[in-house]
């Protein structure tokens, strides 16, 4: 076969084509390349801290995104976790998720009429903001949240596990290696002392302030 400079290009551009396909491949993220054992343990450990909240039992509302359900299988895997886990504990009944766009902001104004008579609320999205919190009544079922580890975990979420307007949030280990490989730690009234002072990923050049929190509606 003569190579004409024709022939040259197309082959060039033949081999380019299989280099990017070969990278895309390689490179994308699969279940194979992420920590999906943690995801699991995360989901696991958000339904044995909302059974540890409601002793004894009820409905169970799940507060998720929507990726949750048809994202990627780290998500799926955190939620299905979840549900196996739960489905351990026979008084308690997992009802019909709400499911949060992921665009969208939480509003517990929004969800408290439609499940107010739940015994509990397991939010896997962030929880919800200090105004929500602060207007949520005595009443309301017990709030059990995956945590947001960029916020100074002791400053904010220590005077809503004191206040009970949460009744467990669920961190990453601030030092996996340092704790016997912990992945996620849940902490409640009881241990809120032993918050991290500073946010997870890295310290803020200056101590945080505690919330100060208002007495709660009944």
């Amino acid at each position: 076969m003569v190579m004409t400079p024709r022939v040259k290009a197309l082959l060039a551009g033949c081999a380019l084509i299989v280099a990017v396909g070969v990278c895309v491949f390689t490179l994308r993220p699969t279940p194979e390349r992420v920590d999906r054992a943690a995801s699991i343990t995360l989901g696991q450990l958000l339904a044995d801290e909302t059974a540890r909240a409601v002793p004894g039992g009820g409905q169970v509302v799940a507060v998720i995104a929507d990726y949750h359900r048809t994202g990627h299988p780290v998500w799926r895997d955190q939620w299905k976790a979840f549900q196996d886990q739960l489905a351990k504990y026979p008084a308690l009944k997992l009802v019909p998720p709400e499911i949060v766009p992921a665009t969208e902001a939480v509003s517990l104004a929004d969800i408290l009429p439609r499940h107010g008579n739940a015994a509990a609320w397991a939010f896997f999205v962030n929880p919800p903001t200090a105004e929500d919190l602060a207007a949520l009544p005595e009443s309301a079922p017990k709030l059990i949240a995956v945590g947001d580890p960029n916020l100074p975990p002791r400053g904010y979420y220590g005077p809503w596990l004191r206040n009970g307007a949460l009744a467990a949030v669920i961190l990453p280990c601030a030092e996996p290696a340092a704790s016997g490989g912990c992945r996620y730690r849940a902490f409640t009234a009881a241990n809120a002392g032993e918050l991290p002072e500073f946010a997870i990923p890295e310290p803020p050049p200056s101590d945080v302030p505690e919330l100060q929190v208002p007495p709660r509606n009944s």
